[in-house]
Formats: C-alpha cells, sequence, structure tokens
C-alpha cells in the first residue's frame, strides 16, 4: 500500500475514503482538533468531510466540504451512490438523533449538498447505527448496529428499499458476522462483493479486512485480504474503484500515531466483478425538458431486476453502473408517456 501523500493526508488523521464511480472524486473523514478562541492548544476533537479531485492522476489539495454537511459536531463513516448525489454518514449525539449515533443522508440539488436528514425510525433505533454503505443504484443499505438480534458487539445489518420505505434491517447472519465486532461494510457496485472489517474471524491484527461474495441469497464465508494489505495494526474502511484493481483504505501503520488512507493494488483473486457505467438523460421529445423516470437494468439470462433508479426531476440526467459478463435490457418509463426500452 501506498500513503496518498500531503495532498490528502497530514498531521491528523483520515480515514473512511469514498469513491465516485468515475475515479475522480475521493471523499473522506478527518479528525480535527477544535482550538480555543484564545490559543492553538486542541481542547477536544471532532470530525468533519474533505475532498480532493483527480487531475491526471494526481490528488488535488484537499477542500473542506463546507456548511450544511460539517457542523460544530461530528460526522463521519459516509458513503456515496453510483451518481454521487447521494450521500449517506453518521452522525452522533445529535438532538434529532434516535439514540447514540444515527444514520443520516444528504442528496446533491443543484450546486450544493442538501440539509442532512435523519435516516428515521426503521433504520435507526434507540441503539448505534454506524458506517452506512449505499448500493450504487441507492436500493440497499448496509450499516453496523448494536441492536438486539445480533450476533456480537456490532453486526452488518441490510435493508432495502421499496418505493419511498426502507424495510426493517435484517441481520447478515453467521456467514458474516461474529461474536467479535463487524464493521466497516463496503458494497462494490457488482452489488455481489461485501468487503468489511472485522475481529471475529481469524486475522493477522486488531481488525482485519475481509470479502464475502453473495450467492443468490447467501454469502459466501468471508476471506482475509490477507498480508501487506492486513497488518498487526487495525485495518477498516476500504473503498474499491468500479474496475475493482485498485483500493483505498485507512490505517495508522505509518510513523506517528495518526491515521492515514492508502492506495494499493487488489489481487486478482479478491477483485469483484469489473464494473463500468452508462451516463444519459431522460427527455420530453417535443420539448427537450427533462423528465423523472424509473430506469431498471434486467439481467437477459436470469430476467432479475439488477439496478433500480430514478433520473434526476427537472435535469433527466442519471447514471447506471453495469457490472461486466452479462446482457442487459434497460427499461426506462415515467408518468404519461410511452414506455421505452
Amino acid at each position: 500500500p501506498e500513503n496518498l501523500g500531503d495532498a490528502v493526508n497530514s498531521e491528523y488523521s483520515e480515514y473512511w475514503p469514498a469513491l465516485s464511480m468515475d475515479e475522480q472524486m475521493l471523499m473522506f473523514t478527518v479528525m480535527l482538533p477544535v482550538m480555543a478562541q484564545t490559543g492553538e492548544d486542541p481542547l477536544n476533537l471532532q470530525e468533519d468531510f474533505f475532498y480532493s479531485i483527480s487531475s491526471e492522476g494526481v490528488w488535488d489539495p484537499r477542500i473542506n466540504a463546507g456548511s450544511p454537511l460539517n457542523t460544530p459536531d461530528n460526522e463521519g463513516a459516509q458513503s456515496l451512490t453510483a451518481d454521487g448525489r447521494t450521500l449517506w454518514f453518521t452522525a452522533c449525539n445529535r438532538r434529532s438523533g434516535q439514540g447514540m449515533c444515527d444514520l443520516y443522508y444528504s442528496t446533491w440539488e443543484g450546486d450544493r449538498w442538501s440539509i442532512p436528514r435523519n435516516a428515521g425510525n426503521i433504520l435507526n433505533s434507540r441503539y448505534s447505527e454506524k458506517h452506512p454503505a449505499i448500493s450504487a443504484d441507492g436500493r440497499i443499505l448496509y450499516f453496523t448496529s448494536n441492536r438486539p438480534g445480533g450476533k456480537g458487539s456490532y453486526d452488518i445489518w441490510m435493508s432495502v428499499k421499496s418505493g419511498e420505505t426502507w424495510s426493517a434491517p435484517v441481520n447478515l447472519g453467521d456467514s458474516v458476522n461474529t461474536s467479535g465486532l463487524e464493521q466497516s461494510p463496503f458494497i462494490h457496485p457488482d452489488q455481489q462483493s461485501l468487503y468489511f472489517s472485522s475481529t471475529g474471524w481469524p486475522g493477522m491484527g486488531q481488525g482485519d479486512l475481509f470479502l464475502s461474495r453473495r450467492t443468490g441469497p447467501e454469502w459466501t464465508s468471508p476471506e482475509n485480504l490477507g498480508y501487506p494489505i492486513n497488518t498487526y495494526n487495525d485495518e477498516i474502511g476500504l473503498s474499491l474503484n468500479a474496475r475493482g484493481n485498485r483500493a483505498y483504505f485507512a490505517s495508522n501503520r505509518g510513523e506517528g500515531t495518526d491515521t492515514d488512507i492508502y492506495v494499493f493494488e487488489m489481487p486478482e483473486e479478491l477483485r469483484p466483478v469489473p464494473v463500468s457505467y452508462m451516463e444519459g438523460r431522460v427527455y420530453d421529445s417535443r420539448t427537450m425538458r427533462g423528465l423523472k423516470a424509473v430506469l431498471q437494468l434486467i439481467d437477459l439470462e436470469t430476467e432479475e431486476m439488477v439496478m433500480e433508479l430514478e433520473s434526476h426531476a427537472g435535469e433527466g440526467d442519471y447514471l447506471i453502473s453495469l457490472p461486466g459478463n452479462r446482457d442487459y435490457a434497460l427499461n426506462v418509463s415515467a408518468n404519461g408517456y410511452l414506455f421505452y426500452s
């Protein structure tokens, strides 16, 4: 693994990298000191979002994501949908919270992020919900919680969105969860490769990174990503690019005590299904006005719906990820318009 350098990392701790589908934007969490008004000694620490843009393969100096995402409170552990327009994250001890830590989301509207909203009492409980991992199409949400019904201290749970409603979260079960601590899930845009951190499965250190693949409704037994990805240190917060050949994660393996973000080439046997993507626009053929429409990607062999998403109202644009080596049908529908396939 290679350190991403001074444009991204600093003397403070950086972690939870989240990558855009085109790998041109990296969003991450930074633990910053809260300075006293009369001096430079840190009173305490709080988390904010930063991002960096890639220019010809080099990361530009990081930028604070600003208000309304960042507040005087903590926010972190973020996850982006494939089109980069919906951001999920964790916030703790807020007045709008259901429990100690809750899941929140914000949407990109015009030229800025919306005021974050609590995800509600179906997803959140009076316990802690953390580390959201949203699927590429925004329909399936994975997260970590210590709510009752789990296998250990924190487990990975899953909820599916139907219309505007989320289903009651389901524990991923013994194939993934243990009596230890499972956290920091990342679901690749191939919709079947789940990477996460665990202290319960056989590992090399405090917390190691693992891979489990979905086969139908079941998950395969987790595979340790091995050395030199995992070490005797604590490895958390993995994120992969769409092709699956490059991965980003945080580790405290460097000099000093802070955590930095690293990048490495993912070994062939641990890669997900390579994913491409398609951008487009849904519009009225006479007025050229952008339309809000439902797009469905259908696997022609299994006849299963692989993804479903909406184009954006007003603009009509969309981005849909395409797991490789399959044949698909793309169906588009909008109220008052003929069906398109």
